[in-house]
């Protein structure tokens, strides 16, 4: 609202003062009084007005744009610029115009007239350029927002500032040339500031100089290879059922040269790519599914554009999400590390006989989640304590879910009737929810995962390694999640 009334006083006060300054230049000595008045006082609104748009702007471009994949790659972004180069013409006119106005006003001008007349056309010109930005503006409201459209990357390369996140501060300091070379240069800005300090074009072209020699150092080490799906937003969610069928993809038609999806195997022979390596699982979901769809040619890779549909080059993402990050060194433990949330929890429809199904996201924001996987009649007596410590878990915020190896209507009643389950037992897609979360807790003994209210793993329990801890262990856990002061994010749905 303050954007579109800020417009309405730009647009709707250029055309009547242009006129009017036009009607003032008539006489050949001054303009009249009120009309330098009038104009006056509307470069002061104007000033104001355009810092209020500059903000303003800044904010919708924020939530309708986001990033620079969605500036450059979509419709509304490449509408967005167009409106931006307008309005840098505008501006300097508008500028211009404020030069002008106190030759418009002083006393010892010799020509005012002539200044009203050639503030009158700057003013007409800036008028027609900002209708071309209401223009520009109409057609922006009715393409998709750029945050919400798929974005097409133009160029071959983007920059990723991932390496660093794997090098300590330190190190990057000392091992990493290009830094030092930056550091240098910004103390050689400083000292020629310094002695050049009376000389503007001087300390201006050095500067510029030496910002130009920063960018070519210090940006190649971060450029990385880029396509045109780089930046595309998947279709298919983070979803078990979608890790599952990928994995079955995969299976068929990856494994013979990726190895298989196991988490302790070497890395594959050959030219194969190590899909557990830090550089392949860093690829964005775009860049994944450009080379799977078309096959990195120097590799010797196939396409697969033609043998697998869309739909299946996703369900193979998210697997390689999911696999990627139980692959992560980083590992869950058994107990919570506080501000330390980063394994998103795919999410799972609850189905639990002839309810209304639910599914994990429903929970976010409201309880934590613990993911029970067990198989009877080795998880017997682990089940019956967890029914027992249901009501206290409950009471803390936390709700059990539960998931057999198999689909079976008869799951509740499989674990008895003493003491009563009052937790959800899923009936139904059983199967596909534990072969995406085995990759988080692999093996076939009995599992717990304990999801938090925004829907990241945060420990896990397996009975064969540690053994399951006792009622107060896992409270002690739960406490420790109430007590963390930053929750994370909510994790994304789709893989970016």
């Amino acid at each position: 609202m303050v954007h579109l009334l800020g417009a309405g006083i730009w647009v709707g006060g250029l055309p009547p003062l242009a006129l009017l300054l036009y009607a003032a230049s008539r006489n050949a000595a001054t303009p009249d009084p009120y009309a330098v008045r009038a104009m006056q006082r509307f470069s002061r609104v104007a000033l104001v007005t355009v810092l209020v748009l500059a903000g303003s702007g800044i904010a919708i471009a924020s939530l309708l744009v986001e990033s620079v994949a969605g500036l450059v790659g979509t419709a509304h972004g490449h509408l967005l610029l167009a409106k931006l180069a307008v309005l840098v013409p505008a501006l300097l006119l508008a500028a211009a115009n404020r030069a002008l106005l106190p030759a418009l006003s002083g006393p010892n001008e010799a020509k005012p007239s002539a200044t009203a007349r050639r503030m009158a056309l700057f003013i007409a010109l800036e008028a027609g350029l900002v209708l071309a930005l209401l223009g520009l503006a109409a057609a922006m409201t009715v393409t998709t927002p750029a945050t919400h459209g798929d974005p097409v990357w133009p160029w071959p390369v983007r920059l990723s500032f991932d390496p660093l996140l794997d090098v300590p501060v330190i190190q990057s300091l000392v091992q990493l040339r290009s830094e030092l070379v930056l550091a240098a240069l910004g103390l050689a800005l400083l000292a020629i500031a310094f002695v050049a300090r009376r000389r503007r074009v001087l300390l201006i072209g050095s500067a510029f100089v030496l910002v130009a020699g920063a960018v070519a150092i210090g940006l190649p080490p971060f450029m990385v290879e880029a396509y045109p799906t780089s930046y595309a937003r998947p279709p298919v969610t983070y979803h078990a059922g979608s890790i599952a069928e990928g994995m079955a993809v995969y299976r068929e038609h990856c494994a013979s040269c990726h190895g298989t999806p196991t988490l302790g195997r070497e890395a594959p022979s050959g030219s194969a790519v190590d899909l557990r390596a830090r550089d392949t699982a860093r690829r964005s979901a775009g860049e994944l599914f450009w080379l799977i769809t078309h096959g990195p040619p120097d590799r010797g890779m196939p396409e697969f554009g033609s043998r697998l549909g869309e739909v299946q080059r996703w369900h193979v993402i998210n697997f390689l999400r999911a696999f990627g990050a139980a692959s992560d060194p980083r590992r869950i433990g058994t107990e919570v590390e506080l501000d330390r949330a980063w394994l998103a929890a795919p999410d799972f429809t609850i189905s639990v006989g002839p309810l209304t199904p639910r599914t994990l996201r429903d929970y976010r924001g409201q309880r934590m989640v613990l993911l029970v996987l067990y198989d009877l009649p080795q998880s017997r007596t682990r089940m019956a304590e967890v029914a027992r410590r249901y009501g206290a878990l409950s009471v803390l915020g936390v709700e059990v879910v539960a998931v057999p190896p198999r689909a079976s209507p008869k799951a509740i009643a499989d674990l008895g009737a003493s003491p009563p389950v009052l937790f959800p037992v899923v009936t139904d897609g059983n199967e596909d929810i534990v072969a995406a979360y085995r990759l988080f807790a692999p093996g076939d003994a009995h599992a717990e995962l304990l999801i938090d209210r925004q829907g990241y793993i945060r420990a896990i329990w397996r009975s064969e390694q540690t053994g399951m801890p006792d009622a107060a262990a896992v409270q002690a856990q739960v406490e420790r999640l109430n007590e963390e002061k930053a929750p994370p994010p909510l994790p994304d749905d789709h893989v970016h």
